[in-house]
Order: C-alpha cells, then structure tokens, then sequence
C-alpha cells in the first residue's frame, strides 16, 4: 500500500499564497488559537515532510532571523522542523542546516514517486507550489489541503499557488471552520478529463468435450463412419489446395485456435 500524500496550503481567498507589501503580517494577521491548536495536532502525527529546494531555503532564512516571539516559532512550526523531512533538490547538498532532513537530487515526479511506495508513514508538503503543481499533474497528491483565509489581496498578493496548473476536478473530503473566520478544505484532485481506461472482457473459454471411457474398461475408437468422415474432409482440403494451386490464388488461411482468446495474439495457421 502506498503511503498518502498530501500537498498543505496556506491561500488568500483570492489563491494567493502570501503578499508582498502592505501590512498584513504572517497568517495575514487573519490567526486565532483553533488554527493554531488544529495545526499544531496535524504536525503531531507520525509523518514525513518533502520540501522543493526553495520553500527550504525560505524556511532556513526565516528560522534564522527570528526572535522565539515570531510567528514563525509556533508550536506547530516547532513541530514541523521536527519531522523528518526529505528536500528534493540539484543544487543543495548536505548536511542540512535542519534537523532531521535528507537531500535527494532528481525530478521530484520521481523521487515522490519513489518514496509513497517505500515511506512507513504518511507524505506531507508545506508549500513548495512549483514542485507540488508538477506532482498533482503527475497524479502523485492523493490530498490538496488548503486553508483559506478571509482575506482578498489584489494589490499585494503573490505566489499565485495554482498559476500555470493543469485542471482538475476535486471532490471535498473533509470540511472546517476555524475562529469563525478561517475555512480548511481537504480535496481530492483529479486530472480533468482523465478517466481509466476500461479492461478487455474475457469470455470464458469453451472446452472440448472429453469422450466418454466405456464402462468395461476398454478404450473407445472412432467409429467406421466417423473415420471415413475425416477422411472425406481431409480430401476436400487437399483438393481445395490444389485448386487454388492451379488458379494462382492463395486460399484463405485458417485462424489458429489461440485467435479470439482474451489476451491472445491472433495467430494463422499456415496451410
């Protein structure tokens, strides 16, 4: 069983993942004690964090220039450092100034690929909007968790978080309000217009049926009739391959008995 993965967003209602500018502050100011309690029993649970090389270095910078009253030494932040976590990357390379983190260089579609089939435990992406759009496309997000905030930054917004994404269509999973304001929305997205191609039908296979052995222990032969009756088609045959011969026309060939059977390549019999 492959472990899930989920793709965790902080968004504008207009789909913004931050601002630039202006004076919005962290959580655009918008964050209560439920968000926070709520975040911090996500990042409680067993899981394993996967970062693009950016949204890393961004979490680096942030960390370091922090005093322990910023918002970026919450709890739930505290806890998510925590985690172990792999930084999918061509450029950096370790050690890590993280506690618990891994560089893996590749395509992401192939690392992540990778770890749902060998991690123990659940996937999970803060962030990292390049990385997680290429993912989504290759059908490797089983969860798009976005947490919108009430706000709309026309002016200020930035990090457009689905901008140059496929289309997808998303079923809602789970639903929460938080300090009134706040809506968390869990999806699960799938690529617009993708359907999975249906499986080929079997028919069963009909068996010869077996002749019966007689009751008093001897085996049974074809009858007089039934062998002057092969012998008559197998003279028609002959003779229909020698017409053909002489015509110049080469007969139609028989299909083998492999032919029709699902799975099968069709074969001919050669006459």
């Amino acid at each position: 069983m492959t472990a899930t993965y989920t793709f965790d967003v902080f968004s504008s209602l207009d789909g913004f993942g931050s601002a630039s500018g202006g004076d919005w502050g962290g959580y655009w100011g918008k964050q209560g004690p439920e968000l926070l309690d709520h975040r911090l029993a996500l990042y409680r649970e067993e899981q394993r964090m996967v970062f693009g090389a950016n949204t890393h270095r961004l979490f680096v910078r942030m960390l370091a220039s922090s005093t322990e009253e910023s918002e970026v030494r919450d709890p739930w932040v505290t806890r998510m450092v925590a985690l172990p976590a792999i930084v999918v990357s061509t450029t950096l390379e370790g050690p890590l100034d993280w506690p618990d983190a891994t560089v893996v260089s590749g395509d992401a579609v192939d690392v992540v690929a990778r770890l749902k089939e060998e991690s123990e435990v659940p996937l999970r992406s803060h962030g990292s909007l390049a990385m997680n759009r290429a993912l989504m496309a290759a059908g490797l997000v089983d969860r798009v968790q976005v947490t919108v905030f009430p706000v709309i930054t026309g002016q200020t917004g930035s990090s457009a978080i689905f901008q140059g994404a496929a289309d997808f269509d998303l079923e809602l999973l789970e639903s929460r309000t938080l300090d009134r304001n706040i809506q968390e929305l869990t999806y699960r997205p799938t690529l617009h217009g993708w359907s999975p191609k249906p499986r080929p039908t079997c028919r069963p296979q009909s068996r010869r049926p077996t002749r019966p052995r007689p009751r008093d222990g001897t085996t049974s032969r074809p009858s007089a009739a039934g062998s002057r009756s092969a012998a008559a088609e197998a003279s028609r045959a002959e003779e229909a391959l020698s017409d053909a011969g002489r015509g110049g026309r080469r007969p139609r060939r028989a299909a083998s008995p492999a032919a029709g059977r699902c799975g099968a390549r069709p074969r001919t019999a050669r006459p």
